[in-house]
């Protein structure tokens, strides 16, 4: 017996198959940053020329006359633009918020990089044409200097060196003594060695370590590994699928070549007067960059105002694992 072929199949596999076809181009090609429907709304996703590279920047607020809020992502190479659609919609509603792809990092990344260029002086220097050009393009609004993990060193000596620029720096996720870091977490991670498969002997390399800091939580609290970030990442509208996959390539090639040439030995003992207020966020879980050393630079420094706050069920993402906490520390630095 033959089958009859129903009236219009073709027609819907087609558009099944059109439909397909058309989300995995988006999800490959999409790079756009969604409007924000309010007469003095800013949302502009936008490549700039710093120090002859081409780097990119997502600009982002309700109001352009709101404070600038200019986020510097952590981990050499490893941005937040990519993160910034899950966590800070409603801090558009209170601040202009800025992304900056650093250099060699995230959609700022590209062929043929010279790795005699990544060092803290170049990233200094990039930051300030960075500010130089939101200052041009906001005249007269207060700016507020976020840093996030790696992001608060570069912060923090930009800060100290153009206390004028800005109305404070919140440090999120602050390092102060990589060193001893490193010796409590692998006074920490040791222990469990054999509980995550590995001998008790195995040497806790950079890599391993970064592994076990994400499935005990202390990256990213409740969280075993990074696949929410990476989630997160592909589906942000401002980062197609290769921009995506630049994110490994610009944090491999970052860290292989980083060099600190501006600042030797701990934090602590480099910046600690500012002329400005510091403000200090801790996720409460965070082994990364350790809540009790954060606690003793911030102990050590000196500022017109400074405040410490503790972010529960948090790790070293704070901002992305309890926006709305953040939001409110961050209203209360702005008034």
């Amino acid at each position: 017996m033959s089958k009859t072929r129903l009236p219009g199949g073709n027609r819907s596999r087609n558009v099944r198959v059109a439909l397909l076809l058309a989300v995995v181009a988006y999800f490959l090609f999409k790079s756009w940053t969604p409007p924000i429907f309010s007469d003095d709304a800013v949302a502009e996703l936008t490549s700039i020329t710093v120090n002859e590279d081409r780097q990119l920047l997502l600009i982002r607020g309700r109001d352009r006359r709101n404070p600038i809020l200019l986020f510097l992502h952590g981990e050499p190479g490893i941005p937040a633009m990519y993160l910034a659609h899950a966590f800070q919609r409603d801090w558009e509603k209170h601040f202009v918020v800025v992304h900056w792809d650093q250099w060699a990092s995230g959609k700022s990344f590209g062929k043929g990089l010279d790795p005699s260029l990544i060092r803290t002086s170049q990233l200094i220097s990039d930051a300030e044409a960075i500010v130089e050009y939101l200052r041009e393009c906001f005249p007269g609004q207060p700016i507020f200097l976020l840093g996030h993990s790696h992001g608060r060193h570069l912060g923090a000596i930009l800060a100290s060196r153009h206390p004028e620029w800005f109305s404070a720096f919140i440090g999120v996720g602050q390092v102060a003594d990589e060193g001893s870091a490193r010796e409590i977490q692998d006074a920490y991670l040791s222990p469990l060695l054999s509980e995550y498969g590995y001998g008790p002997d195995a040497e806790l390399t950079q890599a391993l370590r970064a592994e076990l800091l994400f499935r005990t939580g202390s990256e990213l609290h409740g969280e075993t590994s990074f696949v929410p970030l990476l989630i997160t990442g592909l589906l942000a509208p401002e980062y197609s699928f290769f921009d995506a996959m630049t994110v490994a390539q610009g944090s491999s090639f970052s860290s292989a070549h980083m060099k600190k040439a501006m600042i030797d030995g701990p934090l602590m003992s480099a910046v600690q007067s500012f002329d400005l207020p510091v403000y200090i966020i801790m996720g409460a879980h965070d082994m990364v960059t350790l809540v009790g050393l954060a606690r003793r630079y911030f102990d050590s420094i000196e500022a017109p105002d400074k405040a410490f706050h503790v972010v529960e069920n948090a790790a070293h993402f704070p901002f992305f694992e309890q926006p709305a906490r953040v939001l409110e520390i961050l209203e209360r630095v702005a008034r």
